[in-house]
């Protein structure tokens, strides 16, 4: 089962654009020298641009390990974005749900949605996730990206990391039926904490072999 983490920081602005560097020679060395790396996608917040997040997924725990320890990435985090830092990196792994991956090179609108769901309400909420992506699937061709994910530690706390060709695409999934009634009917009660939503811009990116 493929293993889907999310990476969290925050940057001092004057070492942002080093950062960048980092971050691009990583996603090569993705491409390069990491075949059980599947997806690795760098993401800088919009309105917020010091807080990056790292959306990546690996084909086994040998492949984390891989990309962990694998040069130049291990001491370019080291010696340049950890220094960086003015909000520590954390790191949380999530097992999918159900996904729709990309078959595109662009993914122009990234969106992070996160909330958490009551433990008896769970079952519920994994039923509405599987039928909003499977409307993904078959009738919103302009959203590139959908992969809904619970995480591991914490089996009440749900992300959805989702993509679209456009504003457009992405008001089309928001106001979908049966999505938008599940959301309000089935989802929105359940929530012990309400959903927020957050766009991104990528940075660099990995998406598909």
């Amino acid at each position: 089962m493929a293993i889907y983490r999310l990476t969290q920081y925050t940057l001092d602005p004057a070492k942002l654009e080093a950062a960048k560097d980092v971050i691009n020679a990583t996603v090569a060395q993705t491409k390069d020298r990491e075949p059980g790396t599947l997806l690795y996608i760098a993401l800088q917040e919009q309105g917020q641009p010091t807080n990056l997040l790292h959306f990546s997924a690996y084909a086994n725990e040998a492949a984390l390990a891989t990309h962990i320890k694998g040069e130049p990435m291990a001491s370019l985090f080291r010696d340049v974005l950890h220094p960086a830092m003015t909000v520590p990196v954390s790191f949380s792994q999530y097992t999918v749900v159900d996904g729709k991956l990309p078959l595109v090179d662009t993914l122009p609108i990234v969106r992070l949605a996160r909330y958490e769901i009551r433990q008896d309400a769970l079952e519920a909420a994994q039923d509405v996730i599987r039928t909003t992506v499977a409307q993904t699937k078959d009738r919103e061709p302009e959203t590139l990206l959908y992969i809904a994910m619970q995480q591991q530690e914490r089996p009440t706390s749900f992300v959805h990391v989702s993509a679209y060709a456009d504003e457009a695409a992405l008001a089309t999934h928001i106001k979908g039926e049966p999505m938008a009634s599940l959301f309000r009917d089935v989802l929105h009660p359940a929530m012990t904490v309400p959903a927020t939503f957050v766009q991104y811009n990528v940075l660099a990116a990995k998406l598909h072999q």
